[in-house]
């Protein structure tokens, strides 16, 4: 029941609030309700209307009055206080799988300013997530008027590929905190996810190479110059962990080492003995990242396309796009 309502809703919302890259807060976007404190409000309110009736006191008539007229100013000024808000996407820069992925959006005010605006997931994310870091919300947003502020929110990603992100939530109790107006926004972004990086031990350098003279291997850092120290990663070797910094109680970091002698490396899928698909993206997602380390040319084989070796960073996003969009399905996986 409660899955065919969800599915309702969210059939519901897609018709009234379309996707779009940027969108006004009109009114037929706004949704406004009484707040918790609003309902024991209004429950007073009633109480102080049948005293007033029963003792026949004009001073509770008065303030009974007064303050329902100053329930419904609230609703004006709660509902303005979003009415006419432009939220823009400002887009979202690749993530590996199980990391959080940053979204940028921009508030722009327009002809009022805004206050204490509330800005976070809707669903599933907006429950889990934001008890557990704020970076998955932001509360207290201030706009001047015709002026425009930045946020930026994190999303949990799982799997490798596009990720759509659910919509954003956004709203405000402004100013007594007796009204809820909100808005669900659907910002056409997305972002690409790439495979999460496993260890992967590199076998040593040999003599055997393919058809173009490339090697398939990477050679020992022993044979290696050292660029430098960075932090250290899930699927980084254990050989390469400065232990140093370790014992001074420094963050792990990890050595990376340049060899502008070697040969081209080339990353095959077929090399690979992993049965799993997904654990084989991995592992290669694993290898690239070391072969652009150490700024070497490196190409990539899948099952269903071949990239030519190249080098910088460039190559490295085509490489890693080219795996998380790589459809690893029972053809993929044969040896």
């Amino acid at each position: 029941m409660l899955a065919t309502l969800k599915q309702w809703q969210t059939q519901w919302l897609s018709r009234r609030l379309p996707p779009a890259r940027s969108i006004a807060l009109t009114q037929r976007r706004l949704f406004i309700f009484p707040t918790r404190s609003g309902f024991l409000f209004l429950l007073s309110l009633m109480l102080m209307l049948l005293m007033a009736i029963n003792y026949q006191s004009n001073l509770i008539y008065g303030l009974t009055f007064w303050l329902g007229t100053l329930f419904v100013v609230t609703i004006h000024f709660t509902h303005a206080n979003l009415s006419g808000l432009q939220v823009t996407a400002m887009g979202a820069k690749p993530c590996f799988a199980g990391k959080q992925a940053i979204f940028g959006v921009r508030l722009a005010g327009g002809t009022r300013a805004r206050h204490s605006l509330r800005l976070g997931w809707q669903g599933d994310v907006r429950e889990i997530f934001e008890a557990l870091t704020p970076a998955f919300t932001h509360e207290g947003i201030d706009v001047e008027t015709g002026g425009q502020t930045e946020r930026s929110l994190a999303y949990p990603v799982g799997e490798r590929g596009w990720c759509v992100p659910e919509r954003l939530r956004i709203e405000s109790e402004y100013p007594f905190g007796l009204l809820r107006c909100w808005s669900y926004l659907s910002l056409d972004q997305r972002v690409m996810v790439w495979p999460r990086p496993v260890p992967c031990e590199q076998p040593h350098a040999s003599a055997d190479a393919d058809s173009d003279g490339a090697v398939t291997v990477v050679p020992q850092p022993e044979a290696l110059d050292l660029l430098g120290h960075r932090d250290y990663r899930p699927g980084d070797r254990a050989s390469q962990i400065d232990w140093r910094s370790v014992a001074r109680e420094q963050p792990l970091q990890v050595a990376v080492y340049q060899n502008d002698s070697a040969e081209p490396l080339w990353l095959d899928w077929q090399a690979l003995s992993s049965p799993d698909p997904e654990h084989r993206l991995s592992q290669l997602c694993t290898l690239a990242l070391s072969a652009h380390e150490q700024r070497r040319a490196f190409g990539l084989r899948l099952p269903d396309r071949v990239i030519p070796v190249a080098s910088g960073q460039g190559h490295l996003e085509a490489v890693l796009n080219a795996l998380a969009l790589c459809p690893a399905g029972s053809g993929a996986v044969s040896t």
